[in-house]
């Protein structure tokens, strides 16, 4: 009987010897995907010794970058007047007196410390002495530049200030951030006086940045290629329905003189295309680091209607656009049409013809034609659009029903259904016949066939 209790004790301590261990394996195993976490999300951390600083060098990191800018656009936004009033009854505007205190009080516990007593600067006048500032409601930083030490880490960021009535200036800030006490400060810079701009920026700079309750500084949290691609697609669809001729030249060069060949050509697609323009969203994205460079990604984004917008981009903000994957074959496009049979051949030409189509580039899809077809049928591109909209959605999706060689030429059935509605069961059956030439390029006519 002993030697049975004294057996029981045994195995009780082996089982809880051997708890505890899968509870600390669980501890560790929880604090490394915590750390693994913390990579994905958070900025990088520098170290630094007492008396140990960088120059200015240029911002690569995609988080530090947008949550500087997201704390100007913050402050911007607390110095639109509009803030602080609302509308009467019988259609004036009144001031929100809790309102303005309370966004004043902001604006003040934002500035520099050393900025406010240069400027005398108060809750009272804060308005008065910022009102060269307050030109928009929105802010977007264009570019950056950093100075890391043991403490204080300095930005200089240049951007664009803009409002919903289609105006934008240029704007400058310096923000300073404390490391030790995670809050920050900021600097507006006049546009005339920021050829020193690093000069000032470390005369402004203070030993640390008291905490205020308005002025902690907190990283984005959200994964570093999700962010830029939902940062870039947003950019390209505020500032092409507001500032064409700034996203002109965001254009890959190459891409844009093949696309459009003129800013008026692009402005007309901008104007043909408002509505749908208006309605996007990234509903999908791809990221594709570039060999050699860690902060040089490509990122691919699909909207609602499956047009493809592809960013490359060097560091934040610095990037080009291109807003389909026709007009410039890929290197991966050749290589897959160079390793494809016939059918893989004949189904990524025709689909070229669909992202056409649904990108409304009517003119590249007329191209296509067989000459001798185009002549036949629609010998102007007008007749052609019109056979289009008549016997396609706006917005296509494809079907590949069957493919055949015949006499070196291939004939391809194919069924279109709607993009937009799941509920609309209408298709259209096309038949494609298609000719493979070089250069990965083709031709084809087509007839439509009845149910």
């Amino acid at each position: 009987m002993k030697k049975i209790k004294i057996l029981m004790i045994a195995i009780s301590v082996i089982i809880i010897i051997i708890l505890i261990c899968i509870i600390t394996l669980k501890k560790n195993n929880k604090k490394e995907e915590e750390e693994k976490l913390n990579e994905i999300y958070i900025t990088e951390e520098r170290a630094f010794s007492d008396d140990e600083e960088t120059d200015f060098i240029t911002e690569k990191d995609s988080t530090t970058f947008f949550t500087v800018e997201e704390y100007i656009n913050s402050f911007v936004d607390y110095l639109r007047n509009e803030t602080i009033k609302y509308i009467t009854e019988d259609g004036k505007y009144v001031e929100n007196e809790d309102e303005k205190i309370k966004r004043n009080k902001y604006l003040v516990e934002a500035l520099n410390t050393k900025y406010i007593e240069e400027n005398k600067i108060t809750e009272n006048n804060v308005r008065e002495m910022l009102e060269d500032f307050n030109n928009g409601s929105n802010f977007i930083a264009t570019s950056m530049v950093a100075k890391y030490s043991n403490r204080i880490y300095i930005y200089i960021v240049n951007g664009l200030q803009y409002n919903e009535d289609d105006q934008i200036v240029k704007a400058k800030y310096i923000v300073y951030y404390d490391s030790e006490n995670s809050t920050y400060s900021l600097v507006p810079v006049d546009e005339t006086k920021s050829d020193n701009i690093e000069e000032i920026a470390l005369i402004y700079k203070t030993e640390t940045i008291e905490n205020n309750n308005n002025n902690y500084f907190e990283y984005i949290n959200m994964d570093k290629k999700m962010l830029c691609a939902s940062k870039y697609f947003d950019f390209y669809k505020k500032m092409t329905l507001h500032f064409p001729k700034l996203i002109y030249e965001y254009l890959d060069e190459e891409y844009r003189n093949q696309r459009y060949g003129s800013f008026e050509q692009f402005n007309q697609y901008v104007i043909d295309n408002k509505e749908r323009i208006e309605s996007i969203q990234c509903k999908k994205y791809l990221a594709n680091n570039v060999e050699g460079d860690d902060y040089a990604f490509q990122y691919v984004c699909k909207d609602q209607f499956e047009n493809l917008y592809i960013f490359d981009s060097v560091t934040p903000m610095d990037f080009t656009i291109k807003l389909d994957t026709y007009t410039i074959i890929t290197d991966e496009y050749k290589d897959e049409y160079d390793n494809g049979d016939y059918k893989k051949k004949v189904q990524m030409c025709l689909e070229k013809f669909r992202l056409m189509i649904n990108n409304k580039d009517y003119d590249k899809a007329y191209n296509l034609l067989n000459s001798t077809f185009k002549q036949n049928n629609f010998p102007e591109e007008e007749a052609f659009i019109n056979f289009i909209k008549a016997n396609m959605f706006e917005y296509n999706k494809n079907v590949f029903k069957s493919i055949e060689e015949e006499n070196g030429v291939y004939k391809a059935k194919v069924e279109f259904t709607d993009i937009e509605s799941e509920e609309n069961d209408k298709v259209y059956k096309w038949e494609f016949i298609v000719k493979l030439k070089n250069n990965y390029e083709f031709e084809m006519s087509f007839n439509i066939q009845e149910d």
